[in-house]
């Protein structure tokens, strides 16, 4: 069972995404991606 499937917030190179798109060359230039996961869904992120 999944229990955090759902994308709380998230920050690329240190800085926070407001959306989940993102440049994909920044991540496959070594970047980092980190996701804070939940258990309930976040749906103030990533709408813009």
């Amino acid at each position: 069972m999944w229990v955090n499937k759902y994308v709380q917030s998230a920050r690329l190179n240190g800085r926070p995404l407001t959306s989940f798109r993102f440049p994909a060359a920044d991540l496959l230039k070594g970047g980092i991606l980190e996701l804070e996961m939940g258990d309930k869904p976040n749906y103030g992120w990533g709408i813009e």
